[in-house]
């Protein structure tokens, strides 16, 4: 370890990562000593939002000042704007919030405070920039390049590579603008070291209750609480998470007096809740910047939407349902105690896998609840409305709100979470946030038919009963959207379906070749799908022959209407009906199959029939449309594709056969009648 003496380097606490203190080293070798260059290490501050905020070392030089994240985690690095993957050379993959977000929010924390001390009142407070050093020696850095702006690794001369020392010593690097002229002057840095010693950076162990806060685990956007890691005095291995509310700088009396209550109201509410998926709050206590909760934690566990990134492509549709089930199970366990959560999202939500691989999930952010009318809390009425409510909710969770929630005057209703819980399965199978915000959410339902969520817009593979459950869920309109039972006895026929045999299949709609439908046949393969059916190739024992399944529900009639029709016929070139179903709600019917190929895929493959097939097969075509027009039965749809060709011609889909007569555009336009 380098010790800073002729540097003006001050390490206001020592570092307590070997790791860290390996990165710190690094760039203490090559730092100047100089006067114009000043530096702290490992130090926190508080905020005039009563925010503790931890840094890592700041650098303030004629280039510039730089806050600077330091990140040592070794093996690949791989990600995007929102999140970082780390995968580790064991092929463990831990996946965190991409950081320049947090130190930038630290960066202007940082100048807001220094430009309250006197060495700054008669001058602006430079620029403070954050950056990123990735100090791992060997880190396999894959970034995509559009993600690297402020984010370093280490120089390395000996392969052309600039990293952290480029950034800090000469402003060369990704994001950062180069400068002919140094941008900070000696007054300044004078001012600015001035300032720092005003304003009481201090490094010690933060306590709340018998805790000893470690890690910052997640920082309010909206400055409401703040999130630690921490340990018991007496046991290192005792972890718990400690939610603090900083109401100790809140600009107004009003908003304090609501933020403490919004921390009663949190306790209260989890103190009334006990259920394995809600997040167990243990005590209240009482910290220097707030009200704070002390909550059982598992530090494995994960955010949903980081469990997601660094598992999602391992994640199968049941195990996706399951998660849901468990929170939607959760969510009607609060509901039966008279509590709403009012702002479920993926950053609501930890998941914990057990040593098994299996997954569990626990809820918390409840401090925007609020309990239904028909249910009372002794002493405790709903959150405050004098700080504004969306104040109190997280700003990723309000693009899975329902559109009712933020809207004055509305009570606390089952319906939101049920939005909600739409929205989760949303983003479970579609792989995205429904909207960036509230105000798209809105515009998105607003241009839908169904004025809700329509999964298949995003994700076209999945099925229609989870696309069903997203539906009926989100809609707009509380009156038409489900109940939270609905809900739920939607989502366990689907994890029924899903557990049955691995071959069976519930909808015909979904089947494919392989799959046994609840009638026993076995799907050979999918023929095709038309406007009002889907056509299946299917055996039973012995038997080989066509189902046809009805697209949906509304097209049930038109299918029964051919049915009918062609129960009533009996000629060698049409085919023949055999028995009908109900399946899933579908009617289904079996027919005969009219050939191997269609005379459109004869006609492709082989080209013109040659004369005696033309003159057979055409005299085969002829016989049966005068059959049919014996029988008072017009096709309207005659062309190729409706033209089995096996031993003989047969002609099939009499879909349209039962349109009205009046319907002169009925059928496929290049085989209609110009004249009519």
């Amino acid at each position: 370890m380098l010790t800073p003496k002729t540097k003006n380097w001050t390490a206001v606490a020592p570092s307590r990562f070997p790791w860290e203190q390996d990165a710190l080293d690094f760039i203490f070798e090559k730092f100047p000593a100089s006067p114009e260059y000043l530096a702290w290490s490992n130090f926190e501050f508080s905020a005039e939002d009563g925010s503790i905020n931890e840094s890592d070392l700041l650098i303030a030089s004629p280039w510039g000042v730089f806050f600077i994240e330091i990140k040592s985690r070794p093996g690949r690095l791989t990600g995007d704007n929102a999140f970082w993957t780390w995968t580790g050379e064991d092929g463990r993959r831990r996946v965190d919030d991409h950081p320049l977000r947090l130190a930038n929010l630290k960066s202007k924390r940082l100048k807001t405070l220094l430009g309250r001390q006197s060495a700054f009142l008669k001058s602006p407070v430079p620029f403070i920039q954050p950056l990123i050093f990735c100090s791992a020696p060997g880190l396999d850095f894959q970034l995509p390049p559009d993600t690297r702006s402020f984010v370093y690794v280490r120089d390395c001369p000996e392969k052309n590579r600039l990293g952290i020392l480029a950034a800090i010593f000469q402003r060369e690097g990704a994001g950062l603008q180069k400068c002919i002229d140094r941008p900070v002057n000696r007054p300044t840095l004078k001012a600015f070291a001035e300032a720092m010693a005003q304003a009481g950076l201090r490094k010690q162990p933060r306590k709340v209750a018998d805790f000893i806060l470690d890690r910052l685990r997640y920082e309010s956007p909206t400055n409401t609480f703040q999130d630690w890691e921490a340990h018991h005095t007496t046991s290192e291995s005792t972890r718990r998470l400690v939610r603090i509310y900083l109401t100790s700088r809140q600009t107004s009396k009003e908003d304090r007096q609501a933020i403490v209550q919004a921390s009663k109201w949190e306790f209260r509410t989890l103190e009334k809740l006990d259920h394995p998926a809600i997040l167990k709050a243990l005590v209240p206590a009482e910290s220097e910047l707030g009200p704070a909760i002390i909550f059982n934690f598992d530090p494995t566990a994960q955010r949903l939407d980081h469990y997601l990134t660094q598992n999602g492509a391992q994640l199968d549709v049941s195990s996706r349902l399951e998660l849901l089930r468990q929170v939607a199970d959760a969510v009607r366990y609060a509901h039966g105690k008279g509590v709403v959560h009012r702002a479920l999202s993926p950053e609501c939500i930890f998941v914990l896998t057990d040593k098994t691989g299996v997954a569990r999930v626990l809820i918390y952010n409840w401090q925007s609840g609020g309990r239904l009318p028909d249910h009372s809390f002794s002493g405790l009425s709903n959150p405050p409305t004098t700080m504004h409510s969306a104040r109190l909710m997280e700003e990723p969770s309000l693009a899975f709100l329902a559109p009712e929630t933020l809207l004055s005057g509305n009570e606390p209703s089952e319906s939101m979470d049920v939005f909600s819980l739409g929205a989760l399965a949303y983003y479970l199978f579609g792989g995205q946030a429904p909207a960036l915000d509230a105000a798209q959410l809105e515009a998105k339902l607003k241009s839908t038919p169904s004025r809700s969520l329509e999964l298949r817009e995003i994700c076209d593979g999945v099925s229609e009963t989870i696309a069903k459950l997203v539906r009926e869920s989100t809609r707009a309109s509380v009156m038409a959207r489900w109940s939270i039972d609905d809900f739920l006895t939607q989502l366990n026929n689907i994890l029924d379906e899903l557990n049955r045999p691995e071959n069976q299949i519930a909808d015909p709609r979904d089947a494919d070749n392989g799959h046994q439908l609840s009638n026993g046949f076995v799907v050979e393969r999918v023929l095709g799908r038309g406007a009002s059916a889907k056509a299946l190739l299917v055996t039973k024992g012995d038997a080989r022959c066509v189902l046809k399944v009805a697209k949906d529900p509304d097209s049930n009639r038109r299918l029964d209407k051919e049915f009918a029709i062609l129960k009533k016929l009996s000629f060698p070139n049409i085919v023949k009906a055999f028995e009908r179903y109900d399946i899933h709600g579908l009617t289904t019917f079996t027919v005969e199959l009219a050939g191997e190929q269609t005379l459109a895929r004869l006609l492709k493959d082989d080209g013109p029939l040659i004369l005696e097939m033309l003159q057979r097969h055409g005299e085969e075509l002829l016989r049966a449309v005068h059959y049919l027009d014996q029988q008072g039965i017009f096709h309207r749809d005659i062309k190729p594709e409706n033209i089995g060709i096996h031993k003989c011609l047969r002609l099939f889909d009499f879909s349209l056969a039962s349109a009205d007569p009046t319907e002169l555009r009925a059928g496929t336009l290049d085989y209609i009648d110009p004249f009519l």
